[in-house]
């Protein structure tokens, strides 16, 4: 099933709710099946510990519905809800970078220290909640993928290979 939503500022909601059956294939039938066309990410960066990343945007929803996240190539990212009244970030440093290619592509050049270009994306707070709730993934590494004003995709790995991935479109509201 799922369930679209299209948040407002004002009270009314607008959502869809589709039953799409859904047919689980067996891992000896995935080597038939093309690996879906990822996006052209601006930056990826890995994401400090869930548990704690969690607790702080649980505190944040209570503020406003949507979240600015937001990430810098010298390892920075930040966390940011606004509304009328207030704002409030919490900032996160010395995270691992993924260096890509405009293809999404592994690249082996290195980022300058002191690169601020800042690559961001507002997002349903309420979607980032519910990959959150993966936490119980103790050992697994989790990358933030972020297409500049388009789309944050995370994704959650574990040893070699990929065990989720999850696709928050952004959400052009303006705040303010």
């Amino acid at each position: 099933m799922f369930e679209v939503s299209l948040p407002s500022m004002t009270a009314h909601t607008r959502v869809v709710v589709h039953d799409v059956p859904v047919a689980v294939i067996p891992t000896r039938f995935w080597e038939n099946f093309q690996k879906p066309i990822l996006p052209s990410y601006d930056i990826k960066i890995s994401l400090p510990n869930l548990k704690v990343l969690k607790n702080i945007v649980e505190r944040m929803k209570n503020i406003s519905g949507f979240m600015v996240i937001s990430a810098a190539k010298n390892g920075h990212l930040a966390c940011k809800v606004e509304t009328d009244e207030v704002t409030a970030t919490t900032y996160f440093s010395n995270l691992e970078i993924e260096n890509t290619d405009q293809r999404g592509q592994r690249n082996n050049d290195t980022y300058n220290e002191e690169d601020e270009e800042v690559i961001e994306a507002r997002i349903d707070i309420q979607k980032l909640v519910t990959f959150l709730n993966v936490q119980q993934f103790t050992n697994a590494r989790v990358i933030c993928g972020i297409v500049h004003g388009q789309a944050v995709h995370m994704f959650l790995k574990e040893g070699g290979g990929m065990l989720f991935r999850y696709f928050i479109p952004a959400m052009n509201v303006s705040i303010l």
